[in-house]
C-alpha cells in the first residue's frame, strides 16, 4: 500500500489524471478540503495527513462521474432525470446529423438515403 502526502496527492492528480479544479491545478488547499468533506479517504491529523493511493484512485473515478446519471449516491428519481436529460440531448444531435447527412448528400448529387 503506497501512501503520499497532500503535496504529492495534488501533484499525482494533476501530472497522472491531468485534473483541474475551476479551471486550475489541485493545489493542497484542494486536496485537503477534499479529505476534510470526506470525499478522499485518509490517515492521519490536521498536520500529517496520509492518502492512500488506491483511496486517490477511487476519487478520480467518482468525480468522472459527478453530474451524471451513474454519480454516486443519487436517488433513483434524480437518475432518471439525468437519463432522460441525456436521452433528450441524443435525440437532438441525432436529428441535427441526419439533416446535415441529408445536406451533404444533396450537395453531392446522392439523394436523399
Amino acid at each position: 500500500m503506497m501512501t503520499m502526502t497532500l503535496e504529492k496527492a495534488a501533484y499525482f492528480l494533476r501530472s497522472e489524471y491531468g485534473m483541474e479544479y475551476n479551471g486550475k491545478g489541485i493545489t493542497c488547499a484542494n486536496v485537503a478540503e477534499w479529505v476534510e468533506k470526506g470525499l478522499i479517504r485518509a490517515k492521519g491529523d490536521k498536520n500529517h495527513i496520509t492518502i492512500d493511493r488506491v483511496a486517490l484512485a477511487e476519487f478520480v473515478e467518482d468525480s468522472r462521474w459527478q453530474g451524471t446519471a451513474y454519480e454516486k449516491g443519487i436517488d433513483d428519481q434524480t437518475k432518471i432525470e439525468r437519463l432522460l436529460d441525456e436521452v433528450m440531448k441524443l435525440r437532438k444531435e441525432n436529428e441535427r446529423l441526419q439533416k446535415e447527412n441529408t445536406e451533404y448528400a444533396l450537395k453531392l448529387g446522392i439523394g436523399d438515403f
